[in-house]
């Protein structure tokens, strides 16, 4: 799926996360499939949903 590919993009090579380093994200309910997209790219693996 395109949407995958453009996670793991933004994951490994745009943002360039780090073990430690803390993420947030700040989406509409429209980014949902985006953001589901980047947490199976491994961005967060201990997750807190806000709101």
């Amino acid at each position: 799926m395109r949407i995958d590919g453009l996670a793991k993009l933004l994951v490994e090579y745009s943002l360039g996360v780090k073990e430690g380093d803390v993420v947030i994200i700040r989406a509409t309910t429209l980014a949902k499939p985006a953001v589901r997209a980047c947490f199976r790219e491994g961005l967060i693996k201990t997750t807190y949903e806000v709101g």
